[in-house]
Order: structure tokens, then sequence, then C-alpha cells
């Protein structure tokens, strides 16, 4: 009898170990998908390190990029300031030039002014051609004087 209460015995314990051995075996499941979750976190973990990075440097090249646009912003702008600056000034000289031209053809056909047109427009040739040579006006100077 002895070994019939130990086999009833080993019955009766069966049946709820029984009942936790699919428990065991969906702890163990879950344990394996934890794992798994947590290698696959580890890995998006890591992917968006790396996308964080990227946005960084694309966020200084950006940065860089636009600081080079402005200063060649400032730079045309410059530029066309300088530009306009120049042309204002040429359209002056052009205006006293025509005046100045228009000042020595009336001196010339004046009958007071008994100058011989041929010297005074060799004498302002030869000052253009000269660069504006001072020597030349000192000559000039001279002979209207004398």
């Amino acid at each position: 009898m002895h070994l019939n209460q130990k086999i009833r015995n080993c019955l009766i314990c069966r049946v709820p170990l029984d009942s936790t051995m699919p428990r065991v075996k969906q702890r163990e499941r879950l344990g394996d998908d934890l794992a798994m979750a947590r290698e696959a976190l580890a890995k998006l973990s890591e992917s968006l390190k790396v996308a964080n990075q990227g946005i960084e440097i694309s966020r200084r090249e950006k940065d860089e990029v636009v600081a080079k646009l402005s200063q060649a912003e400032k730079m045309l702008a410059d530029g066309k300031r300088s530009l306009q600056k120049l042309e204002d000034d040429n359209s002056r000289l052009r205006h006293a030039l025509e005046q100045s031209m228009t000042t020595v053809n009336r001196m010339s056909l004046d009958s007071d002014n008994s100058v011989d047109r041929r010297i005074v427009i060799k004498l302002l040739v030869t000052y253009f051609q000269r660069n504006h040579s001072k020597e030349v006006i000192g000559s000039f100077k001279l002979f209207m004087v004398s």
C-alpha cells in the first residue's frame, strides 16, 4: 500500500504540475520575446543616435551655407552700390567734359581770342594722350598767358 499511496500522491501532484507547465512555457516565451524586444530597442536606439548625428551635421552645414549666402548677398549689394557710384561719377565727368568742350568751342569762335585753334587742340590732345600730364597743363598756361 505504501507504493499505491505514493502513486496516488504523484497523481495528485501531477495535476497542479500539469497546470503550471503551460505558465512556465508562457513565461519562457515572454522572456524570449522580452529579450528580442530589448535587442530591437537597442538597434533602434543606435539608429536614432546615428540619425540625430546626421541631423546635427546637416544643421551645421545648412548654417554654414546660410552664412555664406548672406555674405555673398552683402558682397553683391556692395558691388551694386560701387557700380552705381562709378556710373554716377562717370556721368558727372562726361557732363563736365561736355561743358569744357562747349566752352573751348565758344572761345575758339570768339574773334577777340586770337589764339590759333590748332595749337589749343594739339595741346588738349597731348594732354589726354599723356594721361593728363601736368607738364602739358603748364605749357598750356604759359601759352595762354603770352
